[in-house]
């Protein structure tokens, strides 16, 4: 499972709904396009198979497809299929999801994030929309559910919530910016919950869920100081979980 509604986090400002929906989605496949999910002179996804994955109409998902042809990303191949573009065009900056495998390289993604989401979770604490709030309450509330559910992808719904305060800030580079690193960071999140049990996995869980519950009573009640102070704790805990498991690891090894 990928989201359960990984396109719910659009922005509420006044815009049409269709090409906001548009936009993320080609943000999403260009992502997984630039980090090598889908490699170059590969056949991707069918139109049904995209809008079942994203839960998203058919014009959504051939909209999406036109832009990422006209942007170089895809060429069709009539009576075959879409297909990536080998070569794809050049970027100037990207990350690749082997420079972050090792735990202290996921720490330095950690710094990264900090960088960018503490100041995040205070715009989005005073700029947020009540649809936004909702959105943020409801990204907690499937987070909550992955905890105890096995059938749920614990890093990728943590992964939503932070988009979904993100989308809050009402400044679109900041969504974008976690969109880019969606690969790598849930890559960190999915070895931080799979690590667990290798220290209390229930209290580790239990703080936590307690820090995004937190967070997210500073964003309702809009106290951006409190939110950013949360961020930073939330992020640096999950930083001290890294190092720690790494050490434990290590010493496994020795």
């Amino acid at each position: 499972m990928l989201y359960n509604d990984p396109l719910s986090f659009v922005s509420t400002q006044p815009f049409n709904r269709r090409e906001s929906l548009t936009e993320r989605l080609v943000q999403m496949i260009s992502a997984d396009i630039r980090c090598g999910k889908y490699a170059p002179g590969e056949k991707i996804p069918t139109e049904k198979e995209f809008i079942s994955k994203y839960n998203v109409s058919r014009s959504v998902v051939r909209e999406a497809i036109a832009s990422l042809k006209s942007d170089g990303l895809l060429t069709s191949r009539q009576g075959i299929g879409v297909f990536v573009n080998d070569p794809l065009p050049s970027e100037p900056f990207t990350f690749s999801s082997t420079d972050v495998k090792g735990l202290e390289n996921i720490s330095l993604m950690q710094e990264l994030r900090k960088a960018v989401e503490i100041e995040a979770a205070g715009l989005a604490a005073e700029r947020r929309s009540e649809q936004q709030m909702k959105h943020i309450t409801d990204a907690f509330d499937k987070l909550e559910r992955s905890y105890v559910s096995k059938e749920s992808d614990i890093g990728l719904e943590d992964f939503s919530f932070h988009l979904a305060v993100a989308e809050a800030t009402n400044n679109k580079y900041f969504p974008d910016f976690l969109i880019y690193l969606r690969n790598e960071i849930t890559l960190g999140l999915n070895i931080k919950y799979q690590g667990s049990h290798h220290f209390s996995n229930s209290e580790y869980r239990r703080n936590s869920l307690q820090e995004h519950q937190e967070l997210v009573n500073a964003i309702a009640r809009q106290d951006g100081e409190s939110a950013r102070q949360l961020m930073r704790d939330h992020l640096s805990n999950a930083s001290q979980y890294y190092g720690d498991l790494e050490r434990l690891l290590a010493e496994k090894e020795a």
